[in-house]
């Protein structure tokens, strides 16, 4: 009885941990934070947490493009890498390869390297010819409210069977 009771509460904290709004597009689907929505702009999808758009503390971009010549995970790494040698920015994270489901991301947070006072986590990763970009930038003083939050996107990234144009 105790065994099942341990189970049922597992498979309750499962379902729970992820938002109930699946975000899809044409190349990406994941489960969003509870209460986030998202829009399409212009060539970006932009998430943004319950509150509305108005000083936004925290917010995901995803963009795609068919990969060309440097497009690949190592170039990838050593942009980020360079991005350091800005001043003001600095890297809380360094590059890492990381798997997700059947792809392969690289994984890096920097601090202000899109937007003053703001985390941003990249995410990149090359599929079928696609690249493609995520990222969730969070304000300093909301770091850690939606440290979780990005977590939970994160690990449940889904790359689509996508191809880039026929060579």
């Amino acid at each position: 009885m105790l065994y099942m009771m341990v189970c049922a509460a597992c498979m309750m904290a499962t379902m729970t941990s992820y938002g109930s709004e699946r975000f899809e597009n044409s190349y990406i689907a994941f489960y969003l934070p509870d209460g986030w929505s998202c829009k399409q702009e212009g060539t970006e999808f932009v998430c943004s947490p319950p509150g509305g758009r108005r000083n936004r503390p925290a917010i995901i971009i995803m963009t795609a493009k068919f990969a060309g010549p440097d497009d690949s995970l190592s170039k990838y790494v050593e942009h980020l890498n360079a991005k350091t040698k800005t001043p003001g920015v600095s890297m809380t994270h360094a590059p890492r390869q990381r798997k997700i489901r059947d792809s392969v991301w690289v994984d890096a947070t920097l601090f202000n390297s899109e937007i003053s006072n703001y985390y941003t986590r990249y995410m990149a990763t090359i599929k079928g010819g696609i690249a493609i970009l995520y990222t969730f930038a969070v304000h300093k003083s909301k770091y850690d409210e939606f440290i979780g939050s990005s977590e939970l996107a994160v690990d449940n990234l889904e790359v689509k069977n996508i191809s880039g144009p026929k060579k």
